[in-house]
């Protein structure tokens, strides 16, 4: 009975590390928390610069490191950052965020 027992908690583990992927439950609800900052009403969609928002401000495995530390502005540098742009058709600026990048960067992102 205790070899029974013992072969069917090792098949589980193995399943369960056979299944196991990048993503978490937390990652998800990390979504879903960044996801209800641009759908406040629930709608199910996002315009393609607020998912590029999202994507900036996630986390890994659905964001980057990177992606945030380049185009998130603490309080005081974003209206810095901002004040130096001379041709803003060239940047998209999220003020809710603090978010500002080159229009370029959005198609890398992207």
């Amino acid at each position: 009975m205790n070899l029974s027992v013992a072969a069917v908690i090792e098949g589980l583990e193995n399943a369960k590390e056979q299944n196991s992927g990048v993503i978490q439950g937390d990652h998800v609800q990390d979504l879903l928390d960044c996801w209800m900052l641009f759908d406040k009403k629930a709608k199910g969609w996002i315009s393609i610069l607020e998912f590029v928002c999202l994507i900036i401000l996630l986390p890994p495995p659905f964001g980057r490191k990177d992606l945030k530390d380049n185009c998130i502005f603490k309080p005081e540098d974003f209206q810095r950052a901002k004040n130096l742009i001379y041709n803003k058709n060239s940047y998209y600026i999220n003020e809710e965020h603090m978010i500002l990048m080159k229009n370029k960067d959005i198609l890398n992102i992207l």
